[in-house]
């Protein structure tokens, strides 16, 4: 685990890392960013093969049988995030923020713009045109911004959050180079029929995980801070 200093935020590079693991670093430092005693503190990391439900997720959103997540080692979580049911994996860029959102004067929807505006402008330093979609939350390829739900819509970044006290929890997942089929278990944040892609898939290249952590990163700085 290593501690890194930018010059808004301090960010540890915590490499691939269990959930609960990483549930338990986020209620100290959030109880930390609470009590004034760390400046805002993000995670940048990528799970083993996992599933989490949100607030508002049930095991419905699962499509798999236990037997079948078993034999391919995917473990289920219950979170205290937004959201319905997801999944997280290797090659999927997870950042966690652990961030005073009133001191940035943020609400959560706000804060959730922000999130969308850094992975819209990081995929757009690839090559990649992504947007919002109306009444949803994450970002997506296909269509245009601004439309509703539809067949050609491909989602690559997804938002869970918490807020309490000010400070966020949760945070941003982002499709750099993960196993999709991995979807396939999945109702993915509750959408019906919802295609999946990645960076490295859009590109049809493989992509430097670390080029891009220091590129969302800047973007972090450039978007939330500035």
């Amino acid at each position: 685990m290593n501690l890194y200093k930018k010059k808004y935020f301090d960010y540890l590079d915590l490499d691939i890392v269990g959930y609960e693991e990483v549930m338990i670093l986020q209620k100290k430092l959030h109880k930390k960013r609470c009590d004034e005693i760390i400046q805002d503190t993000i995670l940048v990391l990528q799970h083993p093969n996992i599933l989490t439900l949100g607030k508002n997720a049930n095991n419905s959103g699962i499509l798999a049988d236990q037997s079948k997540l078993r034999d391919l080692e995917v473990e289920i979580h219950q979170t205290d995030r937004g959201g319905q049911v997801t999944y997280h994996g290797p090659g999927q860029l997870v950042i966690y923020f652990i961030v005073n959102i009133k001191k940035l004067n943020y609400g959560p929807v706000d804060f959730v713009r922000k999130i969308e505006d850094v992975m819209i402008c990081l995929l757009a330093e690839y090559g990649i045109k992504s947007h919002r979609v109306k009444k949803e939350i994450g970002v997506w390829l296909g269509g245009n911004e601004g439309q509703r739900l539809s067949n050609n819509l491909r989602k690559i970044g997804a938002i869970g959050l918490k807020v309490s006290s000010g400070v966020s929890m949760h945070g941003l997942s982002l499709n750099i180079c993960p196993d999709l089929s991995y979807y396939d278990l999945i109702i993915p944040c509750g959408i019906e029929n919802m295609k999946s892609t990645s960076l490295s898939k859009e590109k049809k290249t493989d992509i430097d995980m670390n080029e891009v952590i220091e590129k969302i990163l800047n973007l972090i700085e450039k978007h939330i801070y500035r």
